[in-house]
């Protein structure tokens, strides 16, 4: 499947069960997404034997524009089973056993009671938190004689799903060895169903409880996508605006390129160009995506440039709904060279703003070099022969000025590439070296990504033009002072 969510994290839990009827699934109730990680607000929640998930998070990679989704479990009311046991329980995984242990089983696995409601299943059976010295002695190895892959999210969901449970109990000595014994507990059941929005998420690979293949019915379920991107698309924040470009009707949504990453983790935002309405879209949804744009700037700042469908546009206003989030305006029009900025040494590095990677950035000045070229041919001998010479003085001014400022730039970037260059080498050095002496390899270093020699000698063909504009410049000059 063209999904990339099932990391190398995730770990397999025994054989995985397959439903013996196509997968089916529902909408998760909005109030419960609000509080999934980057709150989308929306999700496809569907039932496995590990418990209830959710599918949120839909974003497209913009390199292969491969829908990509995050997985979470859904915990509490909302993702448990109809039966409560009166229980809270925690894990602890295995630890190393020391030398002064009592006995092993004090570092295996085990799950251990937090608290027992009064009133409960668990209460009238007779279970106890129990002593801690300072760790629980009281323990349970198992429920039912199996372990659950060790991972309390698949307990809880099988304590909720069951009307009555043996758990496998274990007393752990001071003196001597373990006791074991089991315990029966009859579950109640609720008597109304649970608040679907009163839950909580836990990330996909957290403990190794997600087998790849118990999502793949699933993920392989067409509808189910179709469904997905429905939702989505429902969503204020990621509705889709419809414009006209040159090449037709577009859909242009605002999207996270990173959604529901860590809080910590800056969120890239970009803009999604359909040529179908991602409502009705069909699939696979990478024939209707025409491209994806990373942001232009924070904040979409009017003059910033971007490429579409390898156009250039200049975006000339975007605004959304400041209650919803919903965009309702987007207007761009085709890119055209400045020239006097160009005179004057300006690069365009600024217009592209955060999207500012090598390969755009050196097309961008390569359109300004070919603007530059036609200008100089169409438009220079006109402009030259109607100046006076306060005008001519100025153009040539802006022009030498102009130099020097480009002069300083490709020396920059020359510099920064060197300097990046020899700490590259530096640290495969230290890396070698690390390797041989049996310690880690040094952390590695990001690499320029805004700069590249090509870039550096697109700059080096626009001073060689600008000396050719400031040459027919200065004789228009010199003849006016005649």
């Amino acid at each position: 499947m063209l999904i990339a969510l099932l990391s190398a994290a995730i770990l397999q839990v025994g054989p995985a069960p397959r439903p013996a009827v196509s997968p089916t699934w529902e909408a998760a109730h909005p109030a419960l997404m609000a509080k999934a990680p980057g709150a989308p607000g929306y999700g496809v929640q569907f039932t496995t034997a590990s418990g209830k998930l959710v599918f949120t998070n839909l974003h497209f990679d913009p390199t292969t524009r491969q829908p990509l989704v995050r997985l979470y479990r859904i915990q509490g009311n909302a993702g448990n089973g109809p039966y409560r046991s009166g229980l809270e329980l925690g894990f602890m995984p295995k630890q190393p056993v020391t030398s002064d242990a009592i006995h092993a089983c004090w570092f295996d696995n085990f799950y251990y009671i937090n608290s027992v409601q009064e009133g409960s299943p668990a209460k009238k059976a007779g279970l106890e938190r129990g002593e801690y010295t300072p760790h629980p002695r009281l323990v349970i190895e198992g429920v039912d004689g199996k372990n659950f892959g060790w991972n309390l999210g698949n307990l809880v969901w099988y304590l909720t799903n069951s009307p009555a449970v043996e758990l496998n109990m274990i007393k752990r000595p001071i003196i001597g060895g373990p006791s074991r014994w089991n315990i029966k507990i009859t579950l109640r059941k609720l008597e109304t169903p649970p608040d679907p929005a009163d839950g909580t998420f836990e990330t996909v690979g957290q403990g190794g409880w997600a087998d790849p293949a118990l999502v793949k019915p699933w993920l392989d379920s067409i509808p189910m996508w179709k469904d997905l991107l429905t939702m989505r698309s429902l969503v204020p924040r990621t509705a889709p605006l419809p414009i006209d470009l040159p090449n037709g009707r577009r859909w242009v949504v605002v999207a996270s390129l990173n959604p529901g990453e860590e809080p910590s983790t800056k969120e890239k935002r970009g803009l999604e160009v359909w040529t179908e309405d991602p409502l009705t879209a069909s699939y696979p949804f990478s024939k209707a995506i025409a491209d994806i744009c990373p942001e232009p700037s924070e904040g979409f700042v009017a003059g910033r440039v971007l490429r579409i469908e390898n156009q250039w546009y200049q975006l000339q206003t975007m605004a959304s709904d400041p209650g919803t989030g919903r965009l309702t305006t987007f207007n761009v029009r085709p890119w055209e060279a400045d020239i006097l900025p160009l005179l004057g040494g300006q690069t365009l590095a600024k217009a592209l703003g955060t999207m500012s990677m090598p390969e755009p950035r050196e097309s961008l000045e390569q359109l300004a070099n070919r603007a530059l070229l036609e200008w100089k041919t169409r438009t220079l001998p006109d402009r030259l022969a109607t100046q006076n010479r306060g005008s001519a003085e100025d153009l040539v001014l802006r022009i030498e000025q102009g130099l020097l400022d480009l002069d300083m730039e490709v020396k920059g970037i020359r510099s920064r590439l060197d300097a990046a260059a020899r700490a590259e080498a530096e640290r495969k050095a230290q890396g070698e070296l690390a390797a041989r002496n049996g310690q880690p390899a040094p952390p590695t270093q990001a690499a320029p990504t805004t700069e590249s020699e090509r870039l550096a000698d697109l700059l080096e063909q626009r001073k060689a033009i600008l000396m050719a504009i400031l040459g027919s410049a200065k004789q228009a000059l010199a003849n006016l002072r005649r």
